[in-house]
């Protein structure tokens, strides 16, 4: 009796360590269609709104520079381009 218990929890064990193994590269809720975010426009906003001071100085620029960035919102209104 006690070797048919042994054999029977190294037999569980197995089974449910192959059980658990993942089988393959994909993900375990898989999308039907993958998300694509696209730019809706390019915005030119002053430096120092955007960045800190330790990244404009490593940088060299001036806060009142102009970037030009990509605005992902979408749809959503932007009230403005701070951190």
């Amino acid at each position: 009796m006690k070797r048919f218990a042994i054999a029977l929890t190294a037999l569980t064990l197995t089974a449910g360590s192959v059980a658990a193994a993942p089988a393959g590269a994909d993900n375990e809720r898989p999308e039907a269609f993958p998300t694509r975010i696209e730019a809706a426009q390019a915005v030119t906003v002053d430096a120092g709104t955007v960045l800190t001071q330790a990244e404009l100085d490593r940088s060299g620029l001036k806060a009142d520079t102009q970037l030009s960035i990509t605005d992902f919102s979408g749809e959503k209104p932007v009230d403005t381009y701070t951190r």
